[in-house]
Order: structure tokens, then C-alpha cells, then sequence
């Protein structure tokens, strides 16, 4: 069961595309606009 949880908390965040966020996946969003910030 963990193992289920935790393989959907790593598809949520890393690879699920939102169609708010330009397609990204969410850490993809987050890298895309770390590096215009810094």
C-alpha cells in the first residue's frame, strides 16, 4: 500500500500535466520559473 502511495505522490507531482501551467508537470513549472527568477 505504501508503495502504491507513494508511486502516485511521485506521478502527481512529477509527471501529471496541467493545462493551467503550460502543460508542465508541477516540478517542471517550478524549475521553468526558478530559472527566469535567479
Amino acid at each position: 500500500m505504501i508503495k502504491l502511495v507513494d508511486g502516485y505522490i511521485k506521478y502527481y507531482n512529477e509527471e501529471r500535466l496541467q493545462l493551467k501551467i503550460k502543460e508542465l508537470a508541477p516540478i517542471e513549472y517550478r524549475k521553468q520559473v526558478l530559472s527566469v527568477l535567479f
